[in-house]
């Protein structure tokens, strides 16, 4: 944070939620909630907890990028088990859970937003979450494609058409394109493996809509 302020960049803090490994010490963790269900009012109440804590310890951070699903972070199924969430469409439950992390984060950085990457879910999901985020305090972090990010397909029409209803809602969005290798975990970052294709995903990008 200190060398961020020293250059005058930006930080954001990324982390997935709800993540099935915390342990039990953790902030507002129970034997009973470790299952971590969004639909369970004290999961929610124990991220804003965690979140604040997280403001304590590391005060600074412009930013929060959230992900909820990928890893060891995860979501019940409407069709699943799950007695809160069984039936009850998934845009409902975790624009819910986002909404709340952004209104605890804003209170505590009235200039911060949390972006939320909504990874994993369908197309007709994604746009129905969008209705239902609240405007102020609210980003997204979109793939360039509604799949795993790739040079060889940006900026496909799920990612125009979610730029256009962030628009239409003034939620900021950041754009995520891989300019590298083959992964983001593999690559050290000294040249260009496909200039031209690169340049063409990034104008495609670009041209796709309003970005932050």
């Amino acid at each position: 944070i200190a060398i961020s302020r020293k250059f005058g960049f930006g930080t954001m803090f990324h982390f997935g939620a709800p993540n099935v490994l915390y342990p039990p010490e953790s902030p507002g963790a129970s034997d009973v909630l470790l299952d971590q269900c969004i639909a369970e009012e004290a999961t929610i109440a124990r991220y804003e907890a965690l979140i604040k804590a997280f403001h304590a310890k590391f005060p600074g951070v412009n930013d929060l990028l959230c992900y909820t699903y990928d890893q060891n972070a995860w979501l019940c199924s409407e069709a699943g088990a799950c007695p809160r969430c069984h039936g009850v469409p998934l845009p409902e439950r975790v624009s819910k859970f986002i909404n709340s992390l952004a209104r605890t984060w804003r209170e505590l950085n009235p200039k911060g937003t949390l972006f939320w990457e909504p990874w994993g879910l369908s197309a007709g999901q994604t746009y129905q979450c969008v209705d239902l985020l609240e405007v102020t305090g609210v980003g997204l972090s979109l793939h360039a494609n509604i799949a795993e990010v790739q040079i060889a397909l940006p900026a496909d029409r799920w990612f125009k058409n979610m730029l256009t209803k962030a628009k239409e809602r003034n939620i900021p969005v950041i754009g995520e394109l891989w300019t590298g290798s083959p992964t983001e975990e593999m690559e050290p970052f000294i040249h260009i493996a496909t200039p031209l294709a690169t340049l063409r995903a990034l104008r495609a990008v670009n041209n796709a809509g309003r970005l932050k």
